[in-house]
């Protein structure tokens, strides 16, 4: 038996007024707190048809269910089957408005809302223009459908000139995310002077790894580093894992993190002598213990 019930028997045994009880039986509870929170699992009490939700300094109890496609939420138990709370644009607002994909999508995406789930294994369920994104953390679903941020380079290029690319996108309308292309050869003491976000000063922590979706190529893109040193061992291509401006690639066998190098050599050359290998028949390449 929910808390608020109980409260309501409570009221009952103590003489409660004829009055209140006709407020506590009639009235809509939508909005009400939560009975027997637990912070830590984020779980809470509510009538049945009800379902307690976390905001940002209290917790309520909202209708389960009621919430159509498109419509904001806070949680998954708020929307009605099929469909999922999330933003694939959580970075964006206050703190994340230099991200580059923010200044090509409007608040709404940005927000969270109820969006269809989908499967990652079958992201052909979602519509033209929308393409499947991971989610956790519910029962049953791994994914759910909202439009990306570009279809092709040229979409990227109109928010941040042109040296924008445009990773995972499907052919299916605005279903890839946007990147600013990264130059390693400009990149010194933690600083690449091409991965500047929207405001047009360099990031820290950012450097130049292959598109999301390639492997080994000549399109690079700023991305968040890790910290393993060069020449560590490393997951396999698309790890985030290696230290500035080295990224992880399978060579000979095995997965490290390489330092780039300008092919043949000069400047900058492999930091032990190493060998500089060719990527795309560039000038740009790695190095190879």
């Amino acid at each position: 038996m929910s808390a608020l019930r109980l409260s309501m028997i409570a009221l009952l045994a103590l003489g409660a007024s004829s009055c209140t009880l006709l407020y506590l039986f009639n009235s809509d509870p939508e909005g009400l707190p939560c009975g027997d929170i637990d912070a830590n699992a984020r779980t809470g009490v509510c009538l049945d048809g009800y379902t307690c939700v976390f905001r940002a300094n209290d917790a309520v109890c909202l209708k389960a269910g009621a919430k159509k496609a498109g419509d904001p939420c806070q949680d998954t138990d708020e929307c009605d089957e099929e469909l999922v709370c999330a933003t694939a644009y959580a970075q964006c607002g206050a703190d994340g408005a230099d991200d580059v994909n923010c200044g090509l999508v409007g608040e709404v995406e940005e927000g969270l809302a109820c969006r269809p789930a989908c499967d990652l294994a079958d992201p052909s369920a979602c519509p033209t223009g929308e393409r499947c994104f991971e989610v956790q953390g519910v029962e049953g679903i791994n994914g759910f459908c909202q439009t990306g941020a570009c279809a092709e380079d040229n979409d990227c290029r109109t928010t941040i000139g042109d040296e924008g690319l445009c990773s995972g996108e499907t052919g299916q309308g605005n279903t890839g995310f946007c990147f600013e292309d990264c130059d390693p050869f400009s990149c010194d003491g933690g600083l690449c002077e091409s991965c500047n976000g929207l405001d047009g000063a360099p990031d820290q922590g950012l450097s130049c790894f292959p598109l999301p979706d390639e492997v080994v190529s000549e399109r690079l893109v700023c991305l968040g580093h890790g910290e393993l040193p060069a020449f560590s061992a490393c997951g396999g291509p698309n790890d985030d894992v290696c230290e500035f401006n080295t990224f992880c690639v399978s060579f000979s066998g095995q997965a490290y993190c390489a330092p780039y190098c300008r092919f043949p050599s000069g400047s900058p050359a492999c930091p032990g002598g190493e060998a500089c290998q060719q990527i795309a028949g560039g000038e740009l390449g790695f190095c190879a213990p």
